[in-house]
């Protein structure tokens, strides 16, 4: 369809354009001649976007009008135009001082005779106080310092009026207010005195306090009323060094305890007052006992006395239940013939309270068997250096 040329062969334009419209087929479409014609806008068109253009501006106009009132609204006014300081004191009227008058005149002193003086007169320091004692003020003044001091002091002012028209008198220390003393309380440190470090003088002959001592009973304990106990002790007892044995196994040691355990009560507390050896050496222990693993006090069985407190109660209380339902089935339908247990039901009543109230203060009862392992204590330093001695072999 289209013919080649050489390199550098010119075109020929209106030679080319009209061979290729020799050759276009038969039927073929041209181009469109609408392309060359303007596109036409509505009629109303441009009067719409006039009238949106001026609907815009006008907007604009208002918004920043409004704009310009508002802020002339929030400018404050001028100072000078708006305060204004008035007094609503009422006018202060000095009187004018009175003329000062001439003195008169003194006459000439007359020679006075001597006079023996027979008994000293007294001080006149009562007089002088009381003609020095300041003059109350006059209405005038105290106009003048309340303008000079309004606003200022308060309280204050009217607190050192008050006490200069007692005389100058201030008040006591002791009159603080109640709750200072709270906080003096509270602000005073905890001082605590000093502990100094000492050394043991002998630790081969001492047993110092905390040691544990195992020991077995000897006697059963009871603890119904109080009474003496008694144990032995089970293995040697070394000195504080670890080196010297100061009590001997099978040393026996003695007691007391405390009858009467009240009501929650497990435990009962011996004092284990002194310990003899076999070789007859003793010492005060006065020192509690406890138990194998240190707990205070010793246990053992204990009795809370259970139907001796409530059952002397408790068998009353059924045969008034008892009685009180046989009642209905030994009646009988007629009228008179009717029998009534209700005196024996409150007299039955009555002494299971009585019972009551006479055994519901049984205390419990601690039962600990002889030969049961238990522990003393060691509450003090003990010094054996008085009957043991070490010599060297």
């Amino acid at each position: 369809m289209f013919s080649r040329r050489g390199k550098n062969e010119p075109i020929d334009a209106a030679a080319e354009l009209e061979r290729r419209e020799q050759e276009r087929i038969e039927g073929e479409r041209g181009a469109s001649e609408l392309g060359s014609q303007r596109r036409q806008s509505p009629a109303g068109a441009r009067t719409f976007l006039a009238v949106v253009v001026v609907a815009i501006v006008a907007l604009g106009a208002a918004f920043t009008i409004k704009a310009m009132q508002m802020r002339d609204a929030n400018t404050p006014a001028d100072p000078q135009q708006s305060t204004s300081v008035r007094n609503t004191l009422p006018e202060l009227k000095q009187t004018p001082p009175a003329p000062a008058s001439e003195p008169p005149p003194q006459p000439a002193p007359q020679p006075v005779p001597a006079i023996t003086p027979v008994q000293a007169a007294p001080a006149p320091a009562a007089a002088m106080g009381a003609q020095q004692k300041p003059a109350a003020p006059t209405p005038e003044e105290l106009l003048r310092q309340r303008r000079l001091h309004a606003g200022l002091s308060g309280p204050t002012q009217a607190n050192a009026g008050v006490d200069g028209q007692s005389g100058g008198m201030a008040l006591p220390p002791d009159t603080a207010p109640a709750r200072a003393g709270d906080l003096q309380q509270r602000l005073q440190p905890m001082r605590l005195n000093p502990s100094f470090a000492g050394q043991l003088p002998d630790r081969d002959m001492l047993l110092t306090q905390g040691t544990m001592v195992d020991c077995a009973l000897e006697t059963r304990i009871v603890s119904t009323v109080p009474g003496m106990v008694s144990c032995h002790l089970t293995r040697d007892v070394y000195s504080t060094s670890r080196r010297v044995v100061l009590l001997d196994r099978g040393s026996k040691v003695v007691g007391f305890y405390q009858g009467g355990l009240t009501q929650g009560m497990a435990r009962v507390f011996v004092n284990w007052s002194r310990v003899e050896t076999p070789q007859g050496v003793i010492i005060n222990l006065d020192s509690p006992g406890a138990g194998p693993l240190g707990e205070g006090g010793l246990g053992g069985y204990v009795d809370s006395h259970f139907w001796e407190r409530f059952g002397g109660a408790i068998m009353l209380s059924l045969i008034d239940d008892f009685a009180v339902s046989v009642t209905p089935r030994r009646g009988i339908s007629g009228d008179n013939n009717q029998v009534s247990f209700s005196n024996t039901s409150d007299a039955a009543q009555e002494m299971a309270s009585k019972a009551l109230e006479n055994s519901i203060n049984i205390p419990p009862t601690l039962y600990k068997n002889q030969g049961e392992r238990v522990a003393i204590f060691v509450a003090r330093d003990l010094d054996f250096r008085g009957v043991y001695g070490l010599e060297r072999q």
